[in-house]
């Protein structure tokens, strides 16, 4: 189980520290400081994480919230706000959100929606697309936020669903756009923008330019985002 807390925090301290511009991709002035901030909040987290079978929980929460460093924070809301959401977050709704997600997650896998992996992904139970390989088309749902994986169609598909939902989609179905069918719907979903959605497709639609064999997008669920090639 430890080895699944290394795999799962290096995953994410890779990924949750970019921003975007609209119409182009160019990386913050800020970039090393976000990806400091975010490293130190994943550490924190995990430090204070049970992850099994059975699914997600948070073990020692006033830890958490001691060891959680408000400058670190206020990085999180600066690389939001960059990003198109304008929600305050604080130590106690960070902590708040993954509970909550926790909760949906942990249902999902109880009825079996959701398989656990023994790397500690979670993927659709109904999911036939999972284990092709090259430009693949599929999603996983991982205890910080969803992961999918696009072919270079799918990706092209997916910009043209999130600029064409962006402007007159909202709440939940607005949601099953951005973050697909596997796991649970982020509690924080109404803060989602239109300025966000156009960042998201901006960012999906430079890398997939650049690539023969579509990207990965990994989306929080404190909403942020990153796309890499896959």
């Amino acid at each position: 189980m430890k080895n699944i807390k290394k795999i799962i925090v290096f995953i994410i301290a890779l990924a949750l520290f970019f921003t975007q511009v609209p119409f182009y991709a160019k990386a913050s002035s800020n970039e090393e400081e976000y990806k400091r901030s975010l490293e130190n909040i994943i550490n924190v987290i995990e430090e204070n994480l049970d992850i099994s079978s059975e699914g997600f929980k948070i073990t020692e929460k006033d830890n958490i919230l001691s060891n959680l460093d408000q400058y670190d924070i206020q990085m999180l809301n600066n690389l939001s706000r960059e990003q198109g959401i304008n929600v305050p977050i604080t130590k106690e709704t960070l902590i708040q959100d993954l509970e909550i997600q926790f909760d949906n997650l942990n249902e999902d896998i109880e009825d079996g929606k959701l398989i656990v992996l023994d790397n500690g992904t979670m993927i659709d139970s109904t999911d036939k697309n999972f284990y092709i390989q090259g430009g693949s088309t599929y999603d996983e749902s991982h205890w910080w936020g969803n992961r999918r994986y696009m072919s270079t169609a799918a990706a092209r598909e997916y910009v043209y669903t999130l600029r064409d939902a962006a402007g007159v989609t909202t709440g939940l179905a607005l949601a099953s756009v951005i973050f697909g069918a596997a796991g649970a719907i982020p509690a924080s979903v109404n803060g989602v923008t239109a300025l966000w959605c156009n960042q998201l497709a901006n960012r999906v639609e430079y890398h997939n330019g650049n690539t023969n064999r579509g990207v990965r997008i990994d989306l929080y669920w404190v909403l942020v985002f990153d796309v890499e090639p896959q």
